[in-house]
């Protein structure tokens, strides 16, 4: 409908999609844990330091950013919608 999806919803979203299948670095609790983690920090306008919104946006890498092929059946995919 032309809006913005935020994260929570995607990551929602995408833990139900049976069609799609993640690289084994992906760890779901971590994911949301960063999630609610951002949405406390950014609504309340909190600075936390530095390194650590350098380490959560590593945790969200594998799900928002991936490199890593997925190799099955001797086929390696290099695929991310």
């Amino acid at each position: 409908n032309g809006k913005n999806i935020g994260l929570s919803t995607l990551i929602k979203v995408s833990k139900g999609l049976n069609s799609v299948e993640y690289s084994n670095k992906m760890d779901w609790t971590e994911i949301e844990w960063v999630n609610n983690w951002l949405n406390h920090h950014m609504h309340r306008h909190l600075r936390p330091y530095p390194w650590i919104i350098h380490q959560a946006l590593e945790v969200l890498i594998p799900f928002v950013d991936p490199k890593e092929p997925l190799v099955k059946s001797n086929r390696t995919i290099h695929s991310f919608y």
